[in-house]
């Protein structure tokens, strides 16, 4: 093992915030039509709700691996298990069927379009880095995951 950290300039969390208060702010100021539907609010609520449940299962994974979560700690186990069989980034997807959830629920056209480029930031400034970081760490048993796992969903 290289016992490096990932080379994070921009923690996640922060990509997160900037996009919900840009498309927060972009909504107040120039709000666009958005057909609202009925149920939108209870599927805003569901959306929110599965992406909290995957975030909280990925969480257990780390507390269960007795590994950090944190972004700028090296990592001590590759996990395969629970969300991560699915896909390799969890914590980023449920962060975004959170952020997509709000947008419905709150009938803000301007978080869905920022979706996009929220996804392309955190894939460049921070999945990108991870990876980089886990392939150092794990070698042949991250690309062997990398190769059967897919990134997103």
């Amino acid at each position: 093992m290289a016992n490096t950290p990932p080379s994070i300039a921009i923690h996640p969390m922060i990509i997160f915030g900037f996009s919900l208060m840009v498309g927060f702010g972009l909504g107040r100021v120039w709000p666009l039509p958005y057909p609202i539907l009925p149920g939108s609010t209870y599927v805003g609520y569901g959306m929110a709700a599965l992406g909290a449940v995957l975030l909280l299962s990925a969480s257990r994974e780390f507390s269960r691996h007795k590994t950090s979560d944190s972004c700028k700690v090296c990592a001590t186990t590759l996990i395969t298990s629970g969300p991560y069989r699915f896909f390799r980034n969890p914590v980023y997807v449920g962060l975004t069927l959170m952020l997509i959830g709000y947008a419905v629920k709150s009938n803000n056209i301007w978080l869905v379009i920022l979706v996009p480029a929220l996804l392309a930031a955190v894939t460049s400034y921070v999945i990108l880095k991870e990876e980089a970081h886990l392939e150092r760490e794990f070698g042949d048993h991250y690309r062997t995951y990398k190769g059967a796992v897919r990134r997103w969903l």
